[in-house]
């Protein structure tokens, strides 16, 4: 195999400019501003914080299985699946660590997706490095080893893993990689199959593959995911381009009796959602939006995206109300206009690869596409069983159970703006002192009887 130049030593690696002491100090203000913005929103205390940021993420839901066209839990139950597109993880693979991923739970997302590039895209500042050099073709180890290490980050922080397969219209007819595939999905069936996070995308956008062909695709690749995993999410790509001819592969689609297989569609350029609503709302379409953007998929584009918001805005309402898994494109330390995350804060950006994600660390797109995802989840949070059933004092702090009584003491429980400090744990706190005094008194007075 061609030896590759680890990521580590590109260009695309900024150097560390700033302190390590700094570096703590803006990451402890950041989850500070984190944790206020979740005790706000659910009129909790901070402290209470932790145990609802984990309610949609795999180390809850567990293991999904599709029923229908509806991603479920081991419960039976309905999942929504949030997620944030990875970029090139052969350049921007340093940026994608425990600290920064684990950040992305602030906001209410609970998956990503890992792409793996057939023939890799030029990117800026890599245009020495041709399409070939760095793509699965000549560079399979490498994007093989760096998939694994970002999944077993995200595996331990309870982050569904969408495994993408990321071919693309110029890398032809899919049939004419099918041994790369084979490996591909071998080694990481064979490798996750047992766990309860891996999500399989067989094929991001086959656009140079004709339906016939895609279709041998998806059933071959299919058994080889069914080796490994008994009831695995597998998603893909279709072979138009645009949602106008979405009823016409689903007609064919059905012919072949694949059912257990969503449909991927891409949504970018503000494209009407009239297309692919109304398909969903006449047929049973298994429809999933694996990536999408506000902008016109071009990573590079100058295109202003303004006019696209009122339309992304349907999308996400659309979304959540059907409980349709979506993953914004791209989370990426590049300087492309874009980015979900903010590329102009010059050195500080840092601070992104070590876990800072409020609004100050996201570009104007990443704070639209953030902020929905927040307020949709605070909102599934509050219609769940573990919220509403929470027991308040009368001053509406939360009581913690009897296991969290005496594990909260000496703790410094923050509380929010106005509220009287932990009413009700020194009113239970006083309670246990009083009972110990009591039972003192009482063994005091039998040994005088004596």
């Amino acid at each position: 195999m061609k030896e590759i130049k680890k990521s580590e030593n590109t260009s695309l690696v900024p150097a560390e400019s700033i302190a390590q002491e700094k570096l703590i100090s803006l990451k402890n203000d950041d989850v500070k501003i984190m944790k206020k913005k979740w005790a706000d929103a659910l009129n909790v205390s901070e402290n209470d914080v932790e145990k609802y940021i984990d309610l949609y993420n795999a180390k809850v839901q567990g293991k999904l299985h599709k029923d229908g066209r509806k991603i479920k839990n081991e419960k039976n139950e309905e999942v929504m699946l949030n997620g944030v597109g990875l970029f090139h993880i052969l350049d921007y693979g340093y940026m994608y660590n425990k600290e920064s991923l684990e950040a992305l739970k602030y906001w209410g997302i609970n998956c990503i997706r890992i792409p793996a590039y057939i023939n890799y895209r030029v990117s800026n500042n890599t245009g020495d490095i041709t399409r070939s050099e760095r793509g699965l073709v000549t560079a399979f180890d490498e994007h093989v080893q760096e998939m694994d290490r970002i999944i077993d980050i995200a595996s331990e922080l309870g982050l569904y893993c969408l495994v993408d397969f990321h071919i693309l219209e110029g890398d032809g007819d899919i049939n004419q990689i099918q041994e790369i595939a084979d490996k591909f999905f071998n080694h990481f069936g064979s490798k996750y199959g047992k766990q309860n996070n891996i999500i399989y995308e067989i094929a991001n956008e086959p656009f140079g593959t004709t339906s016939e062909n895609l279709f041998k695709y998806i059933k071959h690749e299919n058994e080889i995911v069914r080796k490994y995993d008994n009831s695995p999410i597998i998603l893909c790509g279709w072979t138009y381009k645009d949602s106008e001819n979405l009823s016409v592969y689903y007609s064919k689609y059905k012919e072949q009796n694949i059912n257990n297989v969503f449909i991927s569609y891409h949504y970018y350029t503000g494209e009407d959602i009239k297309y692919p609503q109304n398909i969903y709302r006449k047929t049973d379409i298994p429809l999933i939006f694996s990536e999408w953007g506000n902008f016109d998929g071009n990573p590079d584009s100058n295109t202003d995206s303004d006019g696209y918001t009122n339309m992304t805005m349907k999308y996400l309402e659309w979304w959540d109300d059907n409980k349709i898994l979506n993953c914004a494109w791209m989370l990426c330390g590049g300087n492309y206009k874009y980015s979900l995350w903010n590329h102009e804060l010059g050195k500080t950006a840092v601070a992104i690869k070590n876990g800072c994600i409020s609004d100050e660390y996201l570009s104007n797109y990443g704070k639209l596409v953030f902020q929905s995802y927040f307020d949709n989840n605070i909102k599934r949070i509050k219609s769940n069983d573990i919220y509403i059933n929470r027991k308040l004092d009368k001053n509406q702090n939360e009581i913690p159970g009897k296991q969290d009584i005496m594990s909260d003491m000496g703790k410094d429980n923050t509380t929010k703006v106005g509220r009287i400090p932990n009413a009700g744990h020194v009113k239970r706190y006083c309670l246990i002192i009083g009972i110990i005094i009591s039972a003192i008194m009482v063994l005091v007075i039998v040994l005088k009887l004596k």
